[in-house]
């Protein structure tokens, strides 16, 4: 309805004007940045024209190939309107840094830097004291490894920590997962959508999956509850039914964001 369009354009192709969490006041700082840049810098460098270009070519790109493929919706993807961010910092960094200079009499040049201060310590100011999550973060700086983790990685380490304590040095865990199971695993991990497991992804039954998996080494599955729930991989597979299946396999663990299963064969 004509309340979806507009949440698609004021939250979508729009949200680099409204999205003031991550980007609208840096994108109208570089926005001012490029009307002082364009009217007070005669010698523009070549630097400077290469920025401009990328940022065009960025802005262009996805009319192109919108009008390639309906849909594909490039302006909603807030990761790809992230990448030109640091096109903006150079432009809002110069312009600042040409504000700063002494010898600049202009009143309006000199302003600038004290615009661009409050503009940008209130919002920071603003989005810290409502995140308090991430002034915290800043002190966990010091400590040692674990604990950075544990802090980090909250009830995801924990379960893979179960997994280093708790299984057989030689165990293989099926990863229904992202890559954070490698880097603190002291386990090897299979991902589901790797190599090895190409096979099982056609096999039907239950027992038959079971053996293929034996074949494999694998003696637990390790689910990521966001795989459990929207990866259609998850349920693609016969794994779905192992874990469910009473006697194939047992939940060892669980907490708020994963399920561990140890096969039984």
């Amino acid at each position: 309805g004509q309340e979806t369009i507009f949440k698609r354009y004021y939250f979508g192709y729009f949200q680099i004007f409204t999205n003031l969490k991550y980007f609208s006041i840096h994108f109208y700082l570089f926005l001012i940045s490029i009307i002082l840049w364009w009217k007070y810098f005669r010698h523009k460098t070549k630097l400077d024209k290469v920025f401009i270009t990328a940022f065009l070519y960025f802005i262009l790109m996805p009319i192109v190939l919108k009008l390639y493929d309906s849909d594909i919706d490039l302006w909603t993807n807030w990761r790809y309107i992230g990448t030109t961010i640091p096109i903006w910092a150079y432009f809002s960094g110069l312009v600042l840094s040409s504000g700063i200079d002494d010898k600049d009499k202009n009143p309006a040049r000199r302003l600038w830097p004290v615009l661009l201060v409050v503009a940008l310590v209130i919002p920071t100011e603003s989005h810290l004291r409502e995140n308090k999550i991430e002034l915290k973060a800043v002190s966990t700086f010091f400590l040692p490894d674990k604990a950075k983790l544990q802090y980090y990685a909250k009830g995801y380490f924990k379960a893979v920590d179960y997994v280093n304590t708790r299984t057989e040095r030689k165990s293989i865990c099926l990863i229904f997962g992202g890559p954070r199971y490698y880097y603190y695993a002291e386990r090897k991990g299979i991902q589901y959508n790797s190599r090895e497991m190409i096979d099982f992804f056609a096999i039907e039954n239950v027992e038959t999956a079971g053996r293929h998996l034996k074949s494999l080494g694998i003696n637990y599955i390790f689910l990521d509850d966001y795989y459990k729930k929207y990866s259609p991989y998850y349920y693609a597979t016969i794994a779905k039914d192992i874990v469910e299946a009473k006697g194939l396999s047992q939940l060892v663990f669980k907490n708020e964001v994963v399920s561990i299963f140890k096969l039984n064969y």
